[in-house]
């Protein structure tokens, strides 16, 4: 059975189910054969920007389009999701057959298969026991998201989308791949009445952002690893530097002995 919750701060069992306020549609189409259901959470219905959990679905097409604190998403199969933006993380557990367009901090998907992932996302996905994943940049876009998306912290310069890491021991050589540009997927647009223009706040051409171990900014992995290959050279070219020869005594060693401690000083030599 398909559970849609925002479960409150406190954890309150009395009120761990409160359902958040979904608008409930039957009979929508969308990409994926034969979604069933579309839920909307609209801006300013998640409340307080409570976490919300997705479990159970199959056919449906759901979008949580407001501030949300943490979004899980299990055991879902065959469903379109719009999330975003969220604050911390959206955690994908045991899905499949699923397109996801995705606006978080961070994106984690377990043991979940044929996945179509769209995201906006400030660290690199991690990834387990994952297989048949494509990734492509964020593609919605609804009236207000560049609010949300500013008011949540996320940056509109910098998108990780291609730098994932499979955290598998045995990685799958079929895990995942990213979509060439030619291949992405059209805008989801979500159109509310009365709210403006949908508006998707991000360039799909927007880089990586990495740091370097010395808090320093690189683009992406690749001037990351030439960085640190910069670094290796660097430091062997210094053990290998030839060392310099010592400096010239032999004019020091003409000048007088120093006085012994308090005894008198020793005569000045003749002049030339």
């Amino acid at each position: 059975m398909a559970r849609f919750t925002t479960p409150p701060k406190k954890r309150d069992k009395r009120d761990w189910n409160l359902t958040c306020n979904f608008e409930f549609i039957k009979g929508a189409a969308g990409d994926i054969n034969a979604l069933t259901e579309k839920r909307v959470a609209k801006p300013g219905q998640i409340k307080d920007g409570w976490p919300v959990n997705i479990e159970g679905c199959e056919n449906t097409e759901i979008c949580i389009l407001d501030i949300c604190e943490q979004v899980q998403i299990n055991d879902v199969k065959n469903c379109k999701i719009f999330v975003g933006p969220c604050t911390s993380a959206v955690l994908v557990n045991q899905c499949e057959d699923c397109i996801l367009t995705v606006a978080t901090k961070q994106l984690r998907i377990n043991e979940s298969k044929n996945l179509h992932c769209n995201v906006w996302v400030e660290n690199p996905p991690a990834l387990d026991q994952c297989t048949g994943l494509t990734f492509a940049p964020f593609n919605g876009a609804y009236p207000t998201l560049p609010e949300k998306c500013e008011a949540a912290k996320l940056s509109t310069e910098f998108n990780n989308w291609k730098e994932a890491h499979d955290f598998t021991t045995n990685p799958s050589p079929d895990a995942f791949k990213y979509l060439p540009a030619e291949s992405y997927p059209a805008e989801w647009v979500v159109e509310i009445e009365g709210m403006g223009p949908a508006t998707n706040p991000i360039s799909k051409d927007a880089p990586s952002r990495h740091f370097d171990e010395d808090g320093m900014e690189v683009h992406n992995i690749a001037d990351m690893q030439k960085g640190v290959a910069a670094v290796q050279v660097t430091e062997a070219e210094a053990t290998t530097a030839p060392v310099p020869p010592p400096a010239n005594t032999e004019a020091a060693s003409t000048l007088p002995p120093a006085p012994p401690a308090g005894g008198p000083a020793p005569p000045a030599p003749p002049p030339n």
